[in-house]
């Protein structure tokens, strides 16, 4: 598995956002709220599973995102640790931390 398997998961999915929403009898009913029909059912007592699942598309991005960020926050920890010195490598290690820091802070402010 690699990050960029589960890119291609996620971009070939049914785009969201999803929803996760009660009927009157004992299913919750998934649905993409750009669509008009529904995607999956799940019993009452596993309405917790079904708000998981609702939020996996915008979870994962998110995780991704993240998972980007460390990678560049590693690529310019690494440039400046083996001392890939000069103007370029310097500026692109600035920009890879600069761009790490800023993806990191958004997610420290949602919710």
């Amino acid at each position: 598995m690699s990050l960029k398997s589960i890119r291609e998961r996620l971009a070939a999915a049914t785009p969201g956002p999803w929803k996760a929403s009660q009927t009157e009898d004992r299913l919750f009913v998934l649905r993409n709220q750009s669509a008009p029909y529904e995607f999956a059912w799940v019993y009452k007592s596993h309405g917790n599973d079904a708000h998981f699942i609702a939020h996996a598309p915008t979870d994962i991005a998110i995780l991704l995102e993240c998972a980007e960020a460390l990678e560049a926050l590693c690529d310019a920890i690494a440039i400046k640790e083996t001392g890939m010195g000069g103007r370029e490598n310097n500026e692109a290690a600035r920009r890879s931390y600069n761009r790490a820091v800023s993806v990191l802070e958004t997610l420290q402010q949602g919710d």
